[in-house]
């Protein structure tokens, strides 16, 4: 874990504030040091809205110590959720794709 650290950045994050949106691009892995994030979809988006469900909808809810958006790390597509944080000052380590494989490169261990 101190070696992920040594190549994330700490970033805080106000309440209720977009880390991501689904449908969008990003390469990046997030481990929540404080606060919560709720990981959020569009009903439409999965075929499954009717006329009475509207906006987006909880899927999970995170807390310290979980990590998401991992699959930026092996796919570079679009995200299939959104993720917003629940809390005032949530704390995030940011570890970008490109750094996270270098790591992996270097450190055998920790790449399988």
């Amino acid at each position: 874990m101190e070696k992920i650290a040594a190549i994330g950045e700490v970033k805080t994050y106000g309440g209720a504030e977009v880390i991501f949106k689904e449908n969008t691009t990003s390469n990046e892995l997030y481990i929540i040091l404080s606060g919560m994030v709720e990981i959020l979809v569009d009903p439409a988006t999965l075929g499954v809205a009717d006329d009475a469900v509207t906006g987006l909808k909880t899927i999970a809810t995170l807390r310290r110590g979980e990590s998401f958006g991992e699959v930026a790390l092996v796919d570079q597509g679009l995200r299939s959720a959104s993720a917003m944080t629940s809390q005032d000052r949530t704390k995030l380590m940011v570890i970008p794709q490109n750094t996270f494989n270098k790591l992996c490169k270097e450190d055998f261990e920790l790449g399988h």
